[in-house]
Order: structure tokens, then C-alpha cells, then sequence
């Protein structure tokens, strides 16, 4: 039995975030709030959106959280951000994303922009295509590997 989840990735992918983001013996109240409120989500309500939402809040939580509405490295507003310093933390203009990045759809990045933003419940209402929600999640799992150091190893499961 495995409480209604439908598979073994997300619940193991978000408690491997937990323990890298996790000091031994340091109490973390705020991620065990939200460990608790993503293992409950994912049994009652299984949303493929709920693991990458996780991954931004915890980045957000840890300090990480990504400048999503000007240029990371230049501070202009653009129409458009075709890609994500996920070093820097923030959306690349048009210009500085030439110069690199990691490019990102304007699907993913209107999902990215709300999860962080609060609007997971809205984003499990109406989910974006798989496609889109593999980004923001391959991202996520990248910038965590970034700023933890490590490997997820659960990734492959994702």
C-alpha cells in the first residue's frame, strides 16, 4: 500500500530536499511545515505540480528565491525571459541571456512565477502540460543541486 500517492519519486525526491537543506540537529520549523503540508497534499490531492512547488518554496525558504520579474543581471524590465541564471538566481533578458543561461519556455516560466508566488492550489486546478512542469521541476532540481552541492539522487525518479 502506499497511501493513495501515485508513485514512490515525489514524496522521496521532496524528504531528499529536506535532509540536504537540513543541518543534523538543527530544528528547521518552517520546512517541516512545509514537508508536512506537501506529504498531505500529495496523498490527499496527487498533483504532478506539488514536487517542483516544493523545491521553489524550499529555495525560497533557504534564501534562494529567483528574481522572476527583471533581469537578474541588468535589472530591466523585458517582455519576454528566455532564459534563468540559475547561479545568479533570476531571469536573463533577451540580451544578457545570450551571453548564457538556461534557456526556459514562457510556459515554465509562468508556472515558476506561481508557485513561488502562491498559486500552487491554482496550478493543481488547472496544470500545465506535463512538458512544462518537467522544466520547471529539472530547473529546480538544478538549482538545488547548485546551491546544496549535491546530487539529488531521487531525481531519476522524478
Amino acid at each position: 500500500e502506499d497511501g493513495g500517492l501515485p508513485q514512490q519519486g515525489p514524496p522521496v525526491a521532496i524528504l531528499e530536499v529536506v535532509d540536504q537543506l537540513s543541518p543534523d540537529r538543527e530544528p528547521n520549523p518552517a520546512l517541516h511545515r512545509m514537508l508536512v503540508g506537501a506529504l498531505r497534499t500529495l496523498d490527499a490531492t496527487p498533483s504532478p505540480v506539488i514536487t517542483p512547488a516544493f523545491f521553489w518554496k524550499a529555495l525560497s525558504l533557504e534564501g534562494f528565491q529567483p528574481l522572476l520579474d527583471a533581469c537578474v543581471r541588468c535589472e530591466e524590465s523585458a517582455d519576454d525571459y528566455p532564459a534563468i541564471d540559475l547561479v545568479e538566481g533570476g531571469v536573463l533578458c533577451p540580451a544578457c541571456g545570450r551571453l548564457g543561461g538556461t534557456r526556459i519556455t514562457p510556459e515554465a516560466l509562468g508556472l515558476l512565477r506561481a508557485l513561488v508566488s502562491g498559486g500552487l492550489h491554482r496550478a493543481m486546478a488547472d496544470p500545465p502540460a506535463p512538458e512544462v512542469i518537467a522544466e520547471v521541476e529539472r530547473l529546480g532540481v538544478a538549482t538545488l543541486e547548485h546551491h546544496s552541492e549535491r546530487r539529488l539522487r531521487s531525481a531519476a525518479l522524478l
